[in-house]
């Protein structure tokens, strides 16, 4: 009897075990790759257009309690929100402000049932500044890593 209550407990703790490495992942793709699951390939398109708003949103949108910053952009065609990365880190690149005409390369997606696209790349004027790989991976994934390292 004992050595079955024994083999129920390390299965158990196995178990339990499992659930937390899966968990950790989870976390952490979410604290470093923030949007980058909704970052679709196959929807990467260019758009041009003026900012009509821009905000920071306290969601963790870019991993480790970032701030994210988001402008609405109004095309020919549309207004759509253009989600860039994290304030800080957008802020050191390029400067963005209600009333400037950027161009913006990204993945469509849906944010709050309203057209968005993730950014990639962001060009005001005569600067460019790319902010994702081709893949949608962040280029500031990893930072706070660099950081602590240096």
């Amino acid at each position: 009897m004992k050595s079955k209550g024994l083999i129920i407990g390390i299965a158990a703790a196995a178990i339990s075990l499992a659930g937390s490495m899966v968990l950790a992942q989870g976390m952490r793709h979410e604290g470093h790759r923030g949007m980058h699951h909704m970052y679709d390939v196959s929807k990467v398109e260019t758009i041009k257009g003026e900012v009509t708003g821009i905000e920071t949103v306290g969601r963790s949108c870019c991993g480790a309690g970032q701030k994210g910053l988001h402008a609405t952009v109004k095309t020919d065609k549309e207004t759509l929100l253009v989600m860039f990365g994290p304030e800080k880190y957008v802020a050191e690149k390029i400067k963005i402000a209600k009333g400037d005409t950027i161009e913006v390369t990204g993945a469509r997606t849906t944010w709050d049932n309203k057209p968005a696209i993730i950014a990639k790349e962001v060009k005001k004027g005569a600067t460019t500044v790319q902010l994702r790989k081709d893949d949608g991976t962040p280029l500031w994934a990893g930072e706070g890593m660099r950081r602590k390292m240096r």
